[in-house]
Protein backbone atom coordinates (compact mmCIF):
# COMPACT_ATOMS: atom_id res chain seq x y z
CA UNK A 1 0.00 0.00 0.00
CA UNK A 2 1.43 3.30 -0.90
CA UNK A 3 1.80 6.20 1.25
CA UNK A 4 0.31 9.61 0.94
CA UNK A 5 3.54 11.87 -0.19
CA UNK A 6 3.11 13.37 3.27
CA UNK A 7 3.70 10.96 5.11
CA UNK A 8 6.28 9.97 3.26
CA UNK A 9 8.32 12.80 3.18
CA UNK A 10 7.79 12.82 7.29
CA UNK A 11 10.96 12.37 8.52
CA UNK A 12 12.04 8.78 10.89
CA UNK A 13 13.17 9.41 14.16
CA UNK A 14 14.62 6.64 16.04
CA UNK A 15 12.53 6.43 19.52
CA UNK A 16 15.46 5.33 21.99
CA UNK A 17 17.48 8.38 20.73
CA UNK A 18 14.75 11.55 20.63
CA UNK A 19 13.94 10.27 24.03
CA UNK A 20 17.70 10.14 25.20
CA UNK A 21 18.22 13.70 23.76
CA UNK A 22 15.06 15.09 25.39
CA UNK A 23 16.14 13.62 28.70
CA UNK A 24 19.45 15.43 28.34
CA UNK A 25 18.02 18.55 27.09
CA UNK A 26 16.18 18.55 29.98
CA UNK A 27 18.59 18.15 32.60
CA UNK A 28 21.11 20.35 30.69
CA UNK A 29 20.48 22.92 33.66
CA UNK A 30 20.71 20.63 36.28
CA UNK A 31 24.11 19.15 35.36
CA UNK A 32 25.93 20.71 37.70
CA UNK A 33 23.49 19.47 40.69
CA UNK A 34 24.70 15.96 42.05
CA UNK A 35 22.66 13.00 41.30
CA UNK A 36 22.09 12.01 45.10
CA UNK A 37 20.71 15.67 45.57
CA UNK A 38 18.39 15.41 42.64
CA UNK A 39 16.91 12.18 44.15
CA UNK A 40 16.14 14.38 47.60
CA UNK A 41 13.18 16.23 45.71
CA UNK A 42 10.47 14.31 43.35
CA UNK A 43 11.06 14.43 39.18
CA UNK A 44 8.81 16.45 39.18
CA UNK A 45 10.10 19.38 41.44
CA UNK A 46 13.61 19.44 39.59
CA UNK A 47 11.68 19.67 36.45
CA UNK A 48 9.53 22.82 37.81
CA UNK A 49 12.96 23.93 39.09
CA UNK A 50 14.47 24.01 35.72
CA UNK A 51 12.34 25.81 34.26
CA UNK A 52 12.35 28.52 36.71
CA UNK A 53 16.19 28.35 36.30
CA UNK A 54 15.33 28.75 32.91
CA UNK A 55 13.36 31.74 33.27
CA UNK A 56 15.05 33.45 35.30
CA UNK A 57 18.47 33.09 33.56
CA UNK A 58 16.65 34.19 30.52
CA UNK A 59 15.94 37.30 31.77
CA UNK A 60 18.87 38.63 33.34
CA UNK A 61 20.96 37.61 29.91
CA UNK A 62 18.32 40.17 28.56
CA UNK A 63 17.39 43.64 31.26
CA UNK A 64 17.70 41.77 34.10
CA UNK A 65 21.85 42.25 33.65
CA UNK A 66 20.99 46.22 34.40
CA UNK A 67 19.18 45.52 37.31
CA UNK A 68 21.21 46.11 40.67
CA UNK A 69 24.53 44.87 41.74
CA UNK A 70 23.67 41.97 44.34
CA UNK A 71 22.21 38.62 43.61
CA UNK A 72 19.44 40.04 46.31
CA UNK A 73 18.89 42.90 44.33
CA UNK A 74 18.32 41.11 40.88
CA UNK A 75 16.34 38.42 42.67
CA UNK A 76 14.05 41.03 44.18
CA UNK A 77 13.68 42.98 40.78
CA UNK A 78 12.68 39.70 38.79
CA UNK A 79 9.79 39.02 41.52
CA UNK A 80 8.79 41.98 40.32
CA UNK A 81 8.63 41.51 36.68
CA UNK A 82 6.66 38.32 37.62
CA UNK A 83 4.39 40.28 39.59
CA UNK A 84 3.12 42.54 37.22
CA UNK A 85 3.04 39.66 33.99
CA UNK A 86 -0.34 38.35 36.70
CA UNK A 87 1.65 35.25 37.83
CA UNK A 88 1.01 33.90 41.55
CA UNK A 89 3.09 34.21 44.37
CA UNK A 90 3.53 30.47 44.06
CA UNK A 91 6.02 31.16 40.93
CA UNK A 92 8.04 34.08 43.15
CA UNK A 93 8.59 31.32 45.69
CA UNK A 94 9.67 28.78 42.78
CA UNK A 95 12.04 31.13 41.42
CA UNK A 96 13.69 31.67 44.92
CA UNK A 97 13.84 27.64 45.56
CA UNK A 98 14.89 27.08 42.64
CA UNK A 99 18.09 29.22 42.86
CA UNK A 100 18.73 27.55 45.93
CA UNK A 101 18.51 24.10 44.93
CA UNK A 102 20.00 24.17 41.54
CA UNK A 103 22.65 27.16 41.43
CA UNK A 104 23.60 27.30 45.08
CA UNK A 105 22.07 30.51 45.85
CA UNK A 106 21.84 31.50 49.44
CA UNK A 107 18.35 32.71 49.93
CA UNK A 108 18.16 32.93 53.24
CA UNK A 109 16.25 36.05 55.37
CA UNK A 110 19.57 37.68 56.34
CA UNK A 111 21.48 37.25 53.16
CA UNK A 112 18.67 38.36 50.78
CA UNK A 113 16.26 41.19 52.44
CA UNK A 114 14.91 42.86 49.91
CA UNK A 115 13.95 39.15 48.18
CA UNK A 116 12.02 38.30 51.57
CA UNK A 117 10.52 41.96 51.75
CA UNK A 118 9.22 41.48 48.53
CA UNK A 119 7.86 38.27 48.83
CA UNK A 120 5.65 39.52 52.36
CA UNK A 121 4.97 42.24 49.67
CA UNK A 122 3.63 40.05 47.20
CA UNK A 123 1.48 38.06 49.55
CA UNK A 124 -0.53 41.61 50.88
CA UNK A 125 -0.97 42.73 47.34
CA UNK A 126 -1.83 39.95 45.93
CA UNK A 127 -3.01 36.81 48.95
CA UNK A 128 -3.26 33.31 47.66
CA UNK A 129 -7.17 32.66 46.75
CA UNK A 130 -8.09 28.99 48.27
CA UNK A 131 -9.17 27.32 45.09
CA UNK A 132 -11.06 24.02 47.03
CA UNK A 133 -14.28 24.04 45.95
CA UNK A 134 -17.32 24.58 48.39
CA UNK A 135 -19.67 21.68 48.34
CA UNK A 136 -23.67 22.57 48.36
CA UNK A 137 -23.77 20.43 51.90
CA UNK A 138 -21.15 22.61 53.54
CA UNK A 139 -23.28 26.37 51.85
CA UNK A 140 -26.44 24.43 53.59
CA UNK A 141 -24.88 24.22 57.08
CA UNK A 142 -23.43 27.53 56.81
CA UNK A 143 -26.46 29.24 55.91
CA UNK A 144 -28.39 27.10 58.92
CA UNK A 145 -25.75 28.64 61.17
CA UNK A 146 -25.60 32.21 60.26
CA UNK A 147 -29.45 32.19 60.74
CA UNK A 148 -29.34 30.99 63.79
CA UNK A 149 -26.92 33.57 65.03
CA UNK A 150 -28.32 35.83 67.28
CA UNK A 151 -26.19 38.46 68.79
CA UNK A 152 -24.90 42.13 67.70
CA UNK A 153 -23.90 41.17 64.20
CA UNK A 154 -27.35 39.32 63.32
CA UNK A 155 -28.25 41.75 60.47
CA UNK A 156 -24.66 41.06 58.85
CA UNK A 157 -24.90 37.60 59.42
CA UNK A 158 -28.34 37.59 57.71
CA UNK A 159 -26.94 39.14 54.94
CA UNK A 160 -24.29 37.53 54.09
CA UNK A 161 -26.23 34.04 53.69
CA UNK A 162 -28.16 35.77 51.82
CA UNK A 163 -25.44 36.42 49.39
CA UNK A 164 -23.73 32.91 49.85
CA UNK A 165 -26.71 30.63 47.84
CA UNK A 166 -26.56 32.98 44.43
CA UNK A 167 -23.16 33.70 44.58
CA UNK A 168 -22.98 29.60 44.50
CA UNK A 169 -24.98 29.28 41.81
CA UNK A 170 -23.54 32.39 39.46
CA UNK A 171 -19.74 31.10 39.83
CA UNK A 172 -19.50 34.98 41.25
CA UNK A 173 -16.13 36.39 42.97
CA UNK A 174 -16.78 37.80 45.87
CA UNK A 175 -16.47 41.15 45.34
CA UNK A 176 -18.45 40.62 42.27
CA UNK A 177 -21.43 39.33 44.44
CA UNK A 178 -20.71 42.04 46.88
CA UNK A 179 -21.55 44.89 44.29
CA UNK A 180 -24.48 43.64 42.77
CA UNK A 181 -26.97 46.59 42.93
CA UNK A 182 -30.68 46.73 42.07
CA UNK A 183 -30.21 48.15 38.82
CA UNK A 184 -27.92 44.99 37.97
CA UNK A 185 -30.78 42.73 38.54
CA UNK A 186 -33.62 41.52 35.98
CA UNK A 187 -36.42 39.09 36.55
CA UNK A 188 -37.41 37.82 33.04
CA UNK A 189 -40.85 36.26 32.63
CA UNK A 190 -39.52 32.87 31.39
CA UNK A 191 -42.01 30.46 32.58
CA UNK A 192 -38.75 28.66 34.90
CA UNK A 193 -38.55 32.08 36.13
CA UNK A 194 -34.97 33.22 35.54
CA UNK A 195 -32.79 35.91 36.89
CA UNK A 196 -30.47 38.00 34.35
CA UNK A 197 -27.74 39.46 36.63
CA UNK A 198 -25.33 41.93 35.38
CA UNK A 199 -22.02 40.54 36.72
CA UNK A 200 -18.98 43.96 36.50
CA UNK A 201 -15.70 43.60 37.05
CA UNK A 202 -13.86 44.59 40.94
CA UNK A 203 -14.02 48.04 42.07
CA UNK A 204 -11.36 50.62 42.57
CA UNK A 205 -11.73 51.39 46.22
CA UNK A 206 -12.33 48.58 49.07
CA UNK A 207 -16.22 46.75 48.56
CA UNK A 208 -18.59 48.39 50.66
CA UNK A 209 -16.05 51.33 51.17
CA UNK A 210 -17.27 54.98 51.71
CA UNK A 211 -15.83 55.71 48.07
CA UNK A 212 -17.31 53.26 46.72
CA UNK A 213 -20.69 53.75 47.90
CA UNK A 214 -20.93 57.07 47.03
CA UNK A 215 -19.27 56.80 43.19
CA UNK A 216 -22.09 53.92 43.03
CA UNK A 217 -25.16 56.35 44.22
CA UNK A 218 -23.79 59.23 41.69
CA UNK A 219 -24.30 56.65 39.09
CA UNK A 220 -20.69 56.15 38.32
CA UNK A 221 -18.84 53.42 36.44
CA UNK A 222 -16.72 52.48 40.27
CA UNK A 223 -15.51 49.43 39.04
CA UNK A 224 -12.09 48.50 36.97
CA UNK A 225 -12.37 46.36 33.50
CA UNK A 226 -12.57 42.39 33.88
CA UNK A 227 -9.25 40.70 33.04
CA UNK A 228 -11.04 40.52 29.59
CA UNK A 229 -11.17 44.36 29.22
CA UNK A 230 -14.46 44.15 29.78
CA UNK A 231 -16.36 45.98 32.43
CA UNK A 232 -19.77 44.08 32.36
CA UNK A 233 -21.05 40.53 31.85
CA UNK A 234 -24.57 39.08 31.90
CA UNK A 235 -25.13 35.60 33.61
CA UNK A 236 -28.60 33.89 34.13
CA UNK A 237 -28.91 32.38 37.83
CA UNK A 238 -31.83 29.69 38.66
CA UNK A 239 -32.22 28.07 35.22
CA UNK A 240 -32.87 25.00 34.20
CA UNK A 241 -29.71 23.57 34.74
CA UNK A 242 -29.48 25.15 38.26
CA UNK A 243 -32.99 23.62 39.13
CA UNK A 244 -31.51 20.12 38.13
CA UNK A 245 -28.76 20.43 40.46
CA UNK A 246 -31.03 21.45 43.32
CA UNK A 247 -30.41 24.64 44.15
CA UNK A 248 -32.71 27.57 41.85
CA UNK A 249 -35.12 27.53 44.26
CA UNK A 250 -32.59 28.60 47.47
CA UNK A 251 -30.67 31.06 45.33
CA UNK A 252 -33.76 32.21 44.18
CA UNK A 253 -35.67 32.94 47.38
CA UNK A 254 -32.19 34.81 48.53
CA UNK A 255 -32.20 37.27 45.85
CA UNK A 256 -35.01 38.10 45.79
CA UNK A 257 -35.15 38.61 49.38
CA UNK A 258 -32.72 41.57 49.02
CA UNK A 259 -33.75 43.13 46.17
CA UNK A 260 -37.44 43.18 48.35
CA UNK A 261 -35.63 45.27 51.07
CA UNK A 262 -36.69 48.28 51.14
CA UNK A 263 -33.75 50.63 52.33
CA UNK A 264 -31.21 48.05 51.74
CA UNK A 265 -27.92 49.61 51.23
CA UNK A 266 -28.79 52.99 51.88
CA UNK A 267 -25.60 55.45 52.59
CA UNK A 268 -24.54 59.12 52.35
CA UNK A 269 -23.44 61.05 49.52
CA UNK A 270 -20.86 63.84 50.19
CA UNK A 271 -23.50 66.47 51.13
CA UNK A 272 -25.07 64.38 53.93
CA UNK A 273 -27.91 63.23 51.12
CA UNK A 274 -29.45 59.93 51.41
CA UNK A 275 -27.98 58.09 48.59
CA UNK A 276 -30.75 56.08 45.37
CA UNK A 277 -30.59 52.89 47.11
CA UNK A 278 -31.16 51.13 43.18
CA UNK A 279 -26.97 52.13 42.90
CA UNK A 280 -26.20 51.28 46.18
CA UNK A 281 -24.85 47.05 46.69
CA UNK A 282 -27.38 44.71 47.57
CA UNK A 283 -25.77 42.79 50.12
CA UNK A 284 -24.55 46.01 52.33
CA UNK A 285 -21.74 44.50 53.90
CA UNK A 286 -18.40 44.49 53.14
CA UNK A 287 -15.74 41.85 51.83
CA UNK A 288 -13.98 41.74 55.65
CA UNK A 289 -17.93 41.19 57.28
CA UNK A 290 -18.36 38.47 54.81
CA UNK A 291 -15.86 36.34 55.10
CA UNK A 292 -15.44 37.33 58.70
CA UNK A 293 -19.56 35.65 58.92
CA UNK A 294 -18.08 32.83 57.07
CA UNK A 295 -15.03 32.20 59.64
CA UNK A 296 -17.62 32.37 62.27
CA UNK A 297 -20.19 29.90 60.59
CA UNK A 298 -17.19 27.04 59.50
CA UNK A 299 -16.24 27.35 62.65
CA UNK A 300 -19.66 26.32 64.50
CA UNK A 301 -20.91 23.78 61.57
CA UNK A 302 -17.82 21.69 62.48
CA UNK A 303 -16.38 22.25 59.07
CA UNK A 304 -12.72 24.03 59.53
CA UNK A 305 -11.22 21.13 57.94
CA UNK A 306 -12.46 22.05 54.79
CA UNK A 307 -10.56 25.34 54.76
CA UNK A 308 -13.56 27.49 53.48
CA UNK A 309 -13.82 31.19 51.79
CA UNK A 310 -16.11 32.99 50.38
CA UNK A 311 -14.03 32.42 46.74
CA UNK A 312 -14.66 28.59 47.70
CA UNK A 313 -18.66 29.45 46.57
CA UNK A 314 -17.05 30.10 43.04
CA UNK A 315 -15.27 26.33 42.58
CA UNK A 316 -18.00 25.26 44.32
CA UNK A 317 -21.00 25.82 41.77
CA UNK A 318 -18.65 24.77 39.12
CA UNK A 319 -17.78 22.05 40.61
CA UNK A 320 -21.08 20.50 41.03
CA UNK A 321 -22.53 21.40 37.67
CA UNK A 322 -19.23 19.27 36.05
CA UNK A 323 -19.68 16.51 38.20
CA UNK A 324 -23.25 15.78 38.11
CA UNK A 325 -22.99 16.99 34.18
CA UNK A 326 -25.54 19.69 34.58
CA UNK A 327 -23.40 21.80 32.51
CA UNK A 328 -20.61 21.39 29.92
CA UNK A 329 -17.00 22.62 30.61
CA UNK A 330 -17.79 25.12 27.37
CA UNK A 331 -20.62 26.15 29.46
CA UNK A 332 -18.95 26.25 33.04
CA UNK A 333 -16.23 28.53 31.60
CA UNK A 334 -18.94 30.81 29.89
CA UNK A 335 -20.17 31.28 32.94
CA UNK A 336 -17.86 31.53 35.34
CA UNK A 337 -16.06 33.95 32.56
CA UNK A 338 -12.99 32.39 32.54
CA UNK A 339 -11.38 33.34 29.45
CA UNK A 340 -9.08 30.08 29.27
CA UNK A 341 -10.09 26.82 28.43
CA UNK A 342 -7.17 25.18 31.01
CA UNK A 343 -8.74 27.35 33.96
CA UNK A 344 -11.68 25.20 34.24
CA UNK A 345 -9.55 21.74 33.15
CA UNK A 346 -9.35 21.11 36.60
CA UNK A 347 -13.30 20.78 36.63
CA UNK A 348 -13.42 17.34 34.85
CA UNK A 349 -12.08 15.72 37.65
CA UNK A 350 -14.24 15.36 40.53
CA UNK A 351 -11.52 13.97 42.96
CA UNK A 352 -11.06 17.83 44.86
CA UNK A 353 -14.76 17.63 45.40
CA UNK A 354 -14.90 13.95 46.62
CA UNK A 355 -11.82 14.80 48.97
CA UNK A 356 -14.57 17.70 50.72
CA UNK A 357 -17.20 15.27 51.04
CA UNK A 358 -14.97 12.53 52.89
CA UNK A 359 -14.48 15.16 55.64
CA UNK A 360 -18.49 15.58 56.40
CA UNK A 361 -19.84 13.46 59.21
CA UNK A 362 -23.08 11.07 58.68
CA UNK A 363 -24.58 13.46 61.53
CA UNK A 364 -23.52 16.79 58.94
CA UNK A 365 -24.67 15.00 55.54
CA UNK A 366 -27.99 14.30 57.46
CA UNK A 367 -28.62 17.65 58.44
CA UNK A 368 -27.36 19.37 55.41
CA UNK A 369 -30.69 16.82 53.68
CA UNK A 370 -33.32 18.18 55.77
CA UNK A 371 -31.95 21.51 55.19
CA UNK A 372 -32.22 21.43 51.03
CA UNK A 373 -36.06 21.34 51.90
CA UNK A 374 -36.57 23.91 55.05
CA UNK A 375 -33.91 26.69 53.70
CA UNK A 376 -35.73 28.66 51.22
CA UNK A 377 -38.99 28.84 53.58
CA UNK A 378 -36.55 29.78 56.41
CA UNK A 379 -35.30 32.53 54.39
CA UNK A 380 -38.15 33.63 52.97
CA UNK A 381 -39.17 34.35 56.42
CA UNK A 382 -36.09 36.42 57.48
CA UNK A 383 -36.90 40.16 57.97
CA UNK A 384 -34.34 42.49 57.05
CA UNK A 385 -33.62 45.67 59.59
CA UNK A 386 -33.28 48.54 56.89
CA UNK A 387 -29.68 50.20 57.26
CA UNK A 388 -29.91 53.77 58.32
CA UNK A 389 -27.62 56.21 56.35
CA UNK A 390 -24.06 54.88 56.74
CA UNK A 391 -20.92 54.31 54.77
CA UNK A 392 -19.77 51.53 56.50
CA UNK A 393 -22.46 49.07 56.25
CA UNK A 394 -23.78 47.54 59.38
CA UNK A 395 -22.42 46.62 62.88
CA UNK A 396 -18.60 47.93 62.69
CA UNK A 397 -15.96 47.07 60.54
CA UNK A 398 -13.96 43.88 61.31
CA UNK A 399 -10.65 43.41 59.73
CA UNK A 400 -10.28 40.43 57.73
Amino acid sequence: MLQSSATSQRPTTNSRAHVRAERAKRFAVVKTVSYLKQRSVKPITVRRYTEACEKFDEWRTGTGKLVGTTRDDTLAAYLDVLFFKGEPVSAGRYATYALRFMQGWSVSKADFPNTHAALKGWRLAAPAVNRDPMPWQALLLLVHVLLEYVGPLTEVYKRAALVLPWQFDGYMRPSEALAVSKQDVFFTTHKDKRIAVIIQAAPDDAEGSATDVVKAGRGKDRRKPAKSGHFDGTITLCDQASERAGRALLARTALVKLCASPACGRSLGSDGKTLPTSYSPLAGITLAQYEAALRYATKQAGLTSLKLTPHCARHGGASQDSQGEFRTLADIQQRGRWEAASSVARYKRSGTLERQLKKFSPAQLKLAASLQHSLPGTLSAVALQPQGPSDKGFGKSLRR
